[in-house]
């Protein structure tokens, strides 16, 4: 279970505490592997122990608590430090979750179906035209393997999870539309019925200080760079540079918004677009040159 990123889109409110269904994200997680022989939860624990799950969920006690080194190194480093927290565990499975995704009850039993199917690959989901990496069931070896292989290399920290596994071999499974979809900023917590970690608007009115810093900040620049009249669409800007940190690593952020922003620069400059057109189509170029959730170097087994 990994809970440790620094939610810089909500405002540095951990994901963890959010609340479904009056339940914490975290707490959900783990319910939903309540059977597990062993729940290990990387990131901070000192609100996670204070989280009750609902009856019959999945007890705080039998949680097992670790942190990635350094902490906020990126899921890579997350997912390190939980193969080096099992040791030398026999267990032939592991199943690595994000604590941010709502609805992943629903993609559990595709990825377990499909492992009993084929037992010597890992499998992983794909939902809605893209794999996630962190809504898997990978085999514990393989794991071990690249582990060991990107420690002898310099390490985890801020490594993205397609390097990590480059030396796995999964295939990609289809799972329920939706089920991974996670939550990164206010605008996807309220698509999913995701509040703050209060009963009360605590994620409204921190989504609305966000947004009123954002835009502020845009007016700002726009100002200072004699843009007026452009309009900046922050939300696609800032899915990009989640794309490009979790696909490549997190520095890759801000360095393709940049050269993105560039190109669309260059191309009103030109006059081969408008501004919105061609930022419309300056972030979609670059992202499709994020590769999330592909294998680095496809093998006959991640054939479907």
């Amino acid at each position: 279970m990994l809970s440790g990123g620094r939610s810089s889109r909500l405002g540095g409110i951990a994901k963890a505490g959010l609340h479904s269904g009056g339940r914490t994200l975290l707490s959900l997680t783990c319910d939903a592997v309540a059977a597990a022989r062993r729940t290990i939860v990387v990131g901070p624990d000192a609100d996670a122990r204070q989280d009750h799950p609902s009856a019959g969920g999945s007890p705080v006690t039998d949680r097992e608590f670790v942190r990635e080194s350094p902490p906020f190194g990126g899921p890579a480093a997350a997912l390190a430090a939980a193969v080096d927290h099992l040791g030398d565990d026999a267990t032939p499975w592991v199943l690595v979750l994000a604590c941010d995704m709502p609805r992943i009850t629903h993609a559990i039993p595709a990825l377990f179906a499909a492992a009993a199917q084929r037992p010597e690959v890992s499998v992983m989901a794909h939902d809605r035209g893209r794999d996630q990496p962190l809504a898997a069931l990978y085999r514990l070896d393989s794991l071990r393997a690249a582990v060991a292989a990107v420690q002898t290399n310099g390490g985890a920290q801020n490594l993205s999870m397609k390097a990590l596994l480059a030396r796995v071999q999964w295939r990609a499974i289809d799972v329920p539309a939706g089920s991974t979809a996670d939550v990164d900023t206010w605008a996807d917590a309220q698509s999913l019925g995701v509040s703050g970690t209060a009963p009360t608007s605590t994620s409204g009115a921190a989504m609305k200080k966000q947004d009123q810093i954002l835009q502020e900040w845009s007016a700002q620049l726009i100002e200072a760079f004699e843009l007026e009249g452009t309009t900046i669409d922050i939300d696609a800007i800032l899915s990009l540079a989640g794309d490009a940190a979790h696909s490549i690593v997190r520095p890759a952020a801000p360095l393709t918004t940049f050269i993105a922003g560039y190109a669309a620069g260059l191309a009103v400059g030109s006059q081969q677009a408008t501004e919105a057109v061609a930022m419309e189509s300056a972030i979609e170029a670059a992202r499709r040159q994020c590769p999330t959730g592909e294998a680095a170097e496809p093998t006959p087994t991640d054939a479907p």
